[in-house]
Protein backbone atom coordinates (compact mmCIF):
# COMPACT_ATOMS: atom_id res chain seq x y z
CA UNK A 1 0.00 0.00 0.00
CA UNK A 2 0.90 3.23 -0.69
CA UNK A 3 1.22 5.20 2.55
CA UNK A 4 -0.19 9.71 2.62
CA UNK A 5 3.56 9.92 3.79
CA UNK A 6 5.32 8.66 1.15
CA UNK A 7 3.12 10.49 -1.72
CA UNK A 8 3.76 13.61 0.17
CA UNK A 9 7.31 12.46 0.26
CA UNK A 10 7.30 12.13 -3.52
CA UNK A 11 4.62 14.52 -4.51
CA UNK A 12 5.35 17.47 -2.11
CA UNK A 13 3.60 19.57 -4.31
CA UNK A 14 -0.06 18.16 -2.96
CA UNK A 15 0.67 20.23 0.05
CA UNK A 16 0.17 23.35 -1.92
CA UNK A 17 -3.82 22.04 -3.01
CA UNK A 18 -5.16 25.12 -0.46
CA UNK A 19 -8.70 23.03 -0.45
CA UNK A 20 -8.12 20.50 1.81
CA UNK A 21 -10.64 18.13 0.26
CA UNK A 22 -9.26 17.94 -3.06
CA UNK A 23 -6.05 18.12 -1.28
CA UNK A 24 -7.12 14.74 0.41
CA UNK A 25 -9.16 13.56 -3.23
CA UNK A 26 -5.21 13.87 -5.04
CA UNK A 27 -3.79 11.29 -2.23
CA UNK A 28 -6.83 8.69 -2.74
CA UNK A 29 -6.47 8.97 -7.07
CA UNK A 30 -2.97 8.05 -6.22
CA UNK A 31 -3.86 5.55 -3.80
CA UNK A 32 -5.97 3.78 -5.89
CA UNK A 33 -3.98 3.54 -8.94
CA UNK A 34 -0.96 2.84 -6.88
CA UNK A 35 -2.98 -0.27 -5.58
CA UNK A 36 -4.13 -1.06 -8.90
CA UNK A 37 -0.39 -1.42 -10.59
CA UNK A 38 2.33 -3.90 -10.35
CA UNK A 39 4.78 -1.60 -8.32
CA UNK A 40 6.47 -2.47 -5.46
CA UNK A 41 7.56 1.61 -4.66
CA UNK A 42 6.09 4.45 -6.64
CA UNK A 43 9.54 5.75 -7.72
CA UNK A 44 9.81 2.08 -9.93
CA UNK A 45 7.40 3.46 -12.39
CA UNK A 46 8.22 5.24 -15.72
CA UNK A 47 7.09 7.78 -17.76
CA UNK A 48 7.39 5.95 -20.69
CA UNK A 49 7.68 2.32 -21.93
CA UNK A 50 10.31 3.11 -23.93
CA UNK A 51 12.56 5.29 -21.80
CA UNK A 52 13.14 3.36 -18.57
CA UNK A 53 15.16 6.13 -17.20
CA UNK A 54 12.78 8.64 -17.16
CA UNK A 55 10.49 7.94 -13.65
CA UNK A 56 6.85 9.20 -13.93
CA UNK A 57 6.99 10.55 -10.56
CA UNK A 58 10.24 13.04 -11.84
CA UNK A 59 8.04 14.16 -14.73
CA UNK A 60 4.96 15.08 -12.51
CA UNK A 61 6.90 17.38 -10.92
CA UNK A 62 8.57 19.37 -13.96
CA UNK A 63 5.11 19.41 -15.31
CA UNK A 64 3.49 20.67 -12.21
CA UNK A 65 6.44 23.31 -12.11
CA UNK A 66 6.49 24.39 -15.96
CA UNK A 67 2.79 24.94 -15.49
CA UNK A 68 3.50 27.36 -12.44
CA UNK A 69 6.01 29.18 -13.85
CA UNK A 70 3.67 29.71 -17.39
CA UNK A 71 1.07 30.69 -15.27
CA UNK A 72 2.97 32.92 -12.99
CA UNK A 73 4.11 35.20 -16.67
CA UNK A 74 0.65 34.73 -18.50
CA UNK A 75 -0.85 36.32 -15.17
CA UNK A 76 1.22 39.07 -14.56
CA UNK A 77 1.06 39.77 -19.06
CA UNK A 78 -1.89 39.08 -19.57
CA UNK A 79 -4.02 39.81 -16.42
CA UNK A 80 -5.38 36.39 -16.70
CA UNK A 81 -6.72 34.48 -13.58
CA UNK A 82 -5.36 31.43 -12.93
CA UNK A 83 -6.97 28.67 -10.21
CA UNK A 84 -3.74 27.01 -8.88
CA UNK A 85 -5.76 24.72 -6.95
CA UNK A 86 -6.92 23.39 -10.45
CA UNK A 87 -3.75 23.81 -12.12
CA UNK A 88 -2.11 21.95 -9.41
CA UNK A 89 -4.79 18.65 -9.68
CA UNK A 90 -4.41 18.76 -13.10
CA UNK A 91 -0.37 18.65 -13.09
CA UNK A 92 -0.26 16.20 -10.33
CA UNK A 93 -2.64 13.62 -11.70
CA UNK A 94 -2.27 13.93 -14.97
CA UNK A 95 -0.61 10.39 -15.56
CA UNK A 96 -1.30 8.63 -12.61
CA UNK A 97 -3.24 6.13 -14.85
CA UNK A 98 0.70 5.25 -16.45
CA UNK A 99 1.13 3.22 -12.95
CA UNK A 100 -1.92 1.01 -14.11
CA UNK A 101 -1.05 1.13 -18.35
CA UNK A 102 2.55 0.35 -18.13
CA UNK A 103 4.30 -2.72 -16.31
CA UNK A 104 8.03 -4.14 -16.26
CA UNK A 105 8.97 -6.63 -19.08
CA UNK A 106 9.27 -10.14 -17.78
CA UNK A 107 12.28 -10.89 -16.28
CA UNK A 108 13.80 -7.37 -16.68
CA UNK A 109 14.61 -4.31 -14.18
CA UNK A 110 14.82 -1.49 -16.77
CA UNK A 111 12.64 -2.77 -19.81
CA UNK A 112 8.94 -1.75 -19.61
CA UNK A 113 5.63 -2.71 -21.78
CA UNK A 114 1.77 -1.73 -21.84
CA UNK A 115 -0.12 -3.05 -19.68
CA UNK A 116 -3.42 -4.78 -21.21
CA UNK A 117 -5.98 -1.76 -20.05
CA UNK A 118 -2.39 0.27 -21.10
CA UNK A 119 -3.08 -1.24 -25.25
CA UNK A 120 -6.79 -0.71 -24.41
CA UNK A 121 -7.76 2.15 -22.60
CA UNK A 122 -6.69 5.35 -24.33
CA UNK A 123 -4.73 7.13 -21.72
CA UNK A 124 -5.64 9.54 -19.53
CA UNK A 125 -9.36 8.02 -19.65
CA UNK A 126 -8.66 5.80 -16.49
CA UNK A 127 -6.93 8.56 -14.67
CA UNK A 128 -9.91 10.72 -15.53
CA UNK A 129 -12.01 8.25 -14.14
CA UNK A 130 -10.23 7.82 -10.74
CA UNK A 131 -10.49 11.92 -10.48
CA UNK A 132 -14.04 11.64 -11.03
CA UNK A 133 -14.56 9.21 -8.32
CA UNK A 134 -12.64 11.06 -6.23
CA UNK A 135 -15.29 13.62 -7.09
CA UNK A 136 -12.72 15.99 -8.36
CA UNK A 137 -14.26 18.95 -10.71
CA UNK A 138 -15.43 18.20 -14.04
CA UNK A 139 -12.99 21.00 -15.63
CA UNK A 140 -9.95 18.82 -13.86
CA UNK A 141 -11.35 15.30 -15.00
CA UNK A 142 -11.77 16.87 -18.64
CA UNK A 143 -8.61 18.34 -18.53
CA UNK A 144 -7.09 15.27 -17.94
CA UNK A 145 -9.06 12.92 -19.98
CA UNK A 146 -8.72 15.26 -23.19
CA UNK A 147 -4.50 15.65 -22.77
CA UNK A 148 -3.20 12.64 -24.97
CA UNK A 149 -2.73 13.31 -28.65
CA UNK A 150 -4.74 10.86 -29.80
CA UNK A 151 -7.72 12.35 -28.48
CA UNK A 152 -8.90 14.99 -31.01
CA UNK A 153 -11.12 17.78 -28.43
CA UNK A 154 -9.50 20.65 -26.65
CA UNK A 155 -8.88 22.04 -23.30
CA UNK A 156 -11.46 22.88 -21.64
CA UNK A 157 -10.01 25.80 -19.49
CA UNK A 158 -7.18 28.02 -19.30
CA UNK A 159 -5.54 25.46 -16.76
CA UNK A 160 -6.33 22.56 -19.10
CA UNK A 161 -4.19 25.32 -21.73
CA UNK A 162 -1.38 25.60 -19.72
CA UNK A 163 -0.96 21.91 -18.78
CA UNK A 164 -1.11 20.98 -22.04
CA UNK A 165 2.25 23.12 -22.67
CA UNK A 166 3.86 22.33 -19.90
CA UNK A 167 3.39 18.35 -20.67
CA UNK A 168 4.18 18.95 -24.01
CA UNK A 169 7.36 20.52 -23.24
CA UNK A 170 8.44 17.84 -20.68
CA UNK A 171 7.99 15.36 -22.79
CA UNK A 172 9.58 16.87 -26.09
CA UNK A 173 12.62 17.32 -23.96
CA UNK A 174 13.01 13.38 -22.91
CA UNK A 175 12.27 12.93 -26.25
CA UNK A 176 14.81 15.31 -27.97
CA UNK A 177 17.48 13.90 -24.79
CA UNK A 178 17.30 10.43 -26.24
CA UNK A 179 16.92 11.77 -30.07
CA UNK A 180 13.81 10.31 -30.44
CA UNK A 181 10.93 12.11 -32.74
CA UNK A 182 9.50 14.80 -30.94
CA UNK A 183 5.94 14.66 -29.66
CA UNK A 184 5.24 18.31 -31.28
CA UNK A 185 6.38 16.63 -34.69
CA UNK A 186 3.73 13.46 -34.21
CA UNK A 187 1.08 15.88 -33.80
CA UNK A 188 1.45 17.90 -36.95
CA UNK A 189 -0.21 13.84 -38.39
CA UNK A 190 -3.83 14.83 -36.22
Amino acid sequence: MLNKKRILEVLPEIRKIRNKEWQKAAIAVWQKAFERSCWKDIMDAPNMTIFGDDPLIRHTRAVTAIAGHIADIEEASQGIKVDRDKLLLITLLHDVDKLTENEPVPGSCTDFQKTESGRYIPHGFLGAFYCREAGLPDDVVEAISSHSFMVKYPAPSIEGVIFNLADLADADIVMYRHGAKLFQERLKNY
